[in-house]
Order: structure tokens, then sequence, then C-alpha cells
């Protein structure tokens, strides 16, 4: 019930699934754990939620899915997943898993309508034999943090989907208006300069005009691919038209 009142009283997804953690790991009377979310678009796990483990750890906050590794035998067994003794798990040699002295682990997939969106880790420092037909009671929580992660994922693509431009993918307007004043603040507080770079596509109306707009869009999606690649991880590309003309 505690679990299903986070779900439905905040979309911010790590209060959410921190708050699923926190239960899954009191029922399994489990002293540690971890819950990340899938990244289909970049095929990583993102950690949201850890408990129990070194500030270290948390600094791998993102990983792949190796091939023979923990994360790919979870998957494959679709079910939850227990390793009552890590020492004869010839699969689990992961250094940061290894130099947290985790011994034993409860390892649940999180899928929703048969895709893979998250993982559940519950872990203890000593090997351990679980009480598997209990254990599966632990289904309720990774239905609800799957749940979450949809959730989390629609709200931020609808998100992304008012600040952005649907052909090049770039900023909108919308959100230069949002962000300009933000950065004008920040530049006068930590007086830092500010630069605006304002980028015309050249004569883009006739090109449109001769090869038509269908051609003309392509052209503007890979220069904003371009620029977007070349920009650094603090600036921001805004796409708008300016009488007719793209720029």
């Amino acid at each position: 019930i505690e679990v299903a009142r986070a779900v439905v009283s905040t979309i911010d997804i790590d209060t959410v699934l921190q708050s699923i953690l926190t239960s899954a790991m009191h029922f399994a009377a489990a002293p540690a754990g971890t819950l990340a979310a899938y990244n289909e678009k970049k095929k990583k796990f993102i950690l949201h939620s850890y408990e129990g483990l070194s500030a270290e750890f948390a600094k791998n906050e993102r990983w792949d899915i190796m091939p023979g590794g923990l994360t790919e035998h979870v998957l494959t067994a679709v079910d939850i997943f227990f390793i009552e003794d890590v020492d004869q798990a010839t699969y689990l040699n992961g250094p940061v898993e290894l130099a947290e002295g985790i011994k034993s682990l409860i390892c649940i997939p999180l899928t929703l309508h048969e895709k893979v969106v998250g993982i559940l880790h519950l872990g203890d420092f000593v090997p351990r034999k679980f009480d598997r037909e209990k254990m599966k009671l632990l289904s309720v929580f990774s239905s609800f943090a799957a749940m979450a992660i949809y959730n989390a994922n629609v709200y931020n693509s609808t998100r992304i989907m008012a600040i952005t431009d649907n052909l090049t993918g770039l900023y909108n307007y919308r959100y230069f208006q949002q962000i300009f004043s933000q950065e004008m603040r920040r530049a006068k507080r930590y007086q830092k300069r500010l630069a605006i770079l304002m980028v015309d596509v050249h004569s883009f109306k006739q090109f449109n005009d001769r090869y038509g707009h269908a051609v003309g869009d392509r052209i503007l999606a890979t220069i904003g691919k371009i620029i977007s690649r070349n920009l650094r991880t603090v600036d921001f590309m805004v796409s708008s038209a300016v009488t007719g003309q793209s720029a």
C-alpha cells in the first residue's frame, strides 16, 4: 500500500524508486539493494536508487549488458534470480560488486509489456538461503517499479516533445524563452559572460523553392545534427523559423 501511494503521489522517478527499493529491502530483510532503469536507446542500465552500499559504488551509475555477465543471466531467466553464494557463481565477476562484499543476491528483472525496463537487486553480505516461495511476492514490487519507470519515460517523452522541434530534434523557441532568462540570471550571479550565436542558413527559401521542402527538411535535420555533435554539454541550440525561412 505504501508503494502504491508513492507511485501515484509523484512523477519524480527517483522518489518513487527509492520508496520501492526501501520497501523491497525491508520485505526481504536485505541490508543492501539497487534499482536501475534500462535506457533502450543507449542500451545501458542507469542507477536510480541504492542503499547499504558505498558512495564509491554509486560512481558506477551506468553499465552495459556484458555477455555472460550477471545482468544477462537475470534477463535471460526472465524471473526472480537467486544467488545464495556469489563464490559459487562464476558469472558474477564484476569488480564493483565484489568490492562491496556482497555474498548473496536476489535479482529481479522489471518488465512491462514483455519489455525490460529495469532491474532490482537485493543483496546480503553473507551467503544466505532464501525462502523462494515468499520471495516470489517481490514480483509485486517489481510490477510497481516497472510501471513507475514506464510512466516516467512517457512523461519525459511528452515533455521533450513540447520543448523540441520535431524536424531537427533541437530545442524550440518556447524552451529558448524559458532558458534564456535563467541563463541571464546565472551569468549575472557568477559574473560570467554569456554569448548568443545566431546561424542563418543562407538563401534557404530559394533552396526550398528549387528542390522542394522534403529535401530542405533533410538539410535542416542534418545541419542540426552536425551542430549538436559539436556543442558542449552546457550549451543550448534552438531551431526557429523567421519570416518563412529557417535559422
